[in-house]
């Protein structure tokens, strides 16, 4: 049962660039972590590992893979601008531009990479056999003022997904 090319990482608190590498190994073999867990939950060899498999399985839907999309894309941007920090021969005004165009890039991000990530996550859901369609999950309370009817507002799942992004 050899599905994954590479170890999947684990993160480190006191090493940060250990995040985006958690989440980019992650991102790359995400195909083949499903495979895994599908091959572990239907092979009865496994004991509880089963059980464990098809919560894991359960876990993973489009919402699970836009954030993971996003992540990968945000901690890839923050990774090399931070390896080229550490260069011993980088000046001051040579790091500021790299954080301002960092910032920069991450603002266009957050304006417009969202319909972008929605659509590698659907596509990425697509390849591995997972449901490719968000649900709506809460009905939005506002406070009400006086004179005002009292009334909660149902906002789509690609709205909800957008708040949680933000």
């Amino acid at each position: 049962m050899r599905c994954l090319k590479i170890t999947l990482k684990t993160h480190s608190d006191t090493r940060w660039a250990s995040k985006y590498n958690a989440v980019h190994s992650l991102y790359c073999q995400f195909g083949g972590v499903i495979k895994a867990l599908r091959d572990i939950s239907t092979n009865p060899i496994f004991g509880d590992g089963v059980a464990n498999a098809e919560s894991i399985l359960k876990q993973f839907d489009l919402e699970f893979v836009y954030f993971l999309v996003m992540w990968d894309k945000i901690l890839n941007q923050i990774y090399r601008v931070n390896k080229l920090l550490q260069s011993s021969n980088i000046s001051i005004d040579q790091a500021s531009k790299m954080i301002n165009c960092l910032n920069v890039s991450l603002q266009e991000m957050r304006d417009r990479g969202n319909e972008q990530i929605k659509t590698e996550a659907i596509s990425i859901c697509d390849k591995v056999g997972i449901k490719s369609e968000l649900k709506i999950k809460r009905t939005i309370k506002r406070k009400v003022m006086s004179g005002e009817n009292s009334s909660g507002e149902d906002i789509s799942a690609d709205q909800f997904l957008t708040l949680e992004y933000y």
